[in-house]
């Protein structure tokens, strides 16, 4: 039976056709998984586009690779899907333990390696035994851009944070407004931030992994936030009432939460009439 398995694990492995139809399934897996389990919420609209293209691109990777002339912008696609996957294991956080129990409950488990095997897969095609040489060099260009992108964000995240606490602490009169201010004025009720639905409560529809690497690198900081473990009515009620006056033409509820199971906290929580939001 072993030698069966390496022999078609072996066939799939060198037909360039087989692995790409492989590699369809395996993400067909992960999105529809995702649409059912709900681990990842909505992305926000770069985020879609790229995680779209790191898809596409990593699932026609055995087919495209044999084109030299696709080698720069292939090599620079897979280093980014690469930190895209190791982003998908980092916010799985426990998961990846827990997923080795989950295995045995009708392979749930499977779910989450998933993006550790698209990373073997680019990493062996990109690195270890890349068609063309040059990938290489593009490859490592892909990954470095991705790190300099989410150093930048975090960064700029830090100064938005900053802001927040010097208002919220009454050393500014006044929010200064962008892009990562939103995100935390919307955290928790517009922005998933965590895996658990503890640390959300509703599960909020949308995910920006920027937001999320910055609140990952200042240990989840909220100075919107009085309890440290859980989400208090009150908090969650000022934080609306702020995301309204400063982004009033935003909207503060949306159609769907991001797990199905929490549909009805989302849409029916007092909360919302509390803060004026019907």
């Amino acid at each position: 039976m072993l030698y069966s398995l390496k022999k078609i694990i072996q066939s799939v492995i060198n037909s360039p056709l087989k692995l790409t139809l492989f590699n369809v399934i395996l993400i067909s897996v992960i999105v529809i998984g995702n649409a059912l389990l709900q681990v990842f919420c909505i992305p926000v609209l770069w985020a879609a586009v790229v995680l779209g293209v790191c898809f596409i691109v990593s699932i026609l990777n055995p087919i495209l690779e044999t084109k030299e002339r696709l080698a720069p912008a292939l090599g620079f696609i897979n280093g980014v899907s690469t930190m895209v996957f190791l982003y998908c294991i980092l916010f799985l956080e426990e998961m990846n333990i827990f997923g080795l129990i989950l295995i045995l409950l009708l392979g749930l488990g499977l779910l989450v390696y998933i993006p550790h095997y698209f990373i073997i897969q680019l990493f062996w095609k990109s690195i270890i035994k890349p068609k063309y040489k040059r990938i290489r060099i593009w490859y490592i260009m892909g990954i470095s851009v991705s790190v300099i992108i989410a150093v930048i964000s975090i960064n700029k995240y830090k100064t938005s944070l900053q802001n927040v606490n010097n208002y919220v602490n009454g050393k500014k009169q006044e929010l200064e407004l962008d892009y990562f201010t939103e995100r935390i004025l919307g955290e928790h009720f517009i922005y998933h931030t965590r895996l658990e639905s503890y640390y959300d409560g509703w599960r909020p529809p949308f995910h920006d992994s920027l937001f999320v690497l910055g609140l990952r690198a200042t240990d989840y900081e909220d100075p919107l936030r009085s309890n440290t473990y859980h989400i208090l009515p009150s908090d969650l009620i000022k934080r609306i009432e702020l995301y309204k006056r400063y982004y009033p033409d935003n909207t503060i509820k949306y159609e769907c939460s991001c797990a199905k199971e929490y549909d009805y906290w989302y849409h029916g929580d007092d909360l919302w009439k509390k803060a004026g939001v019907k």
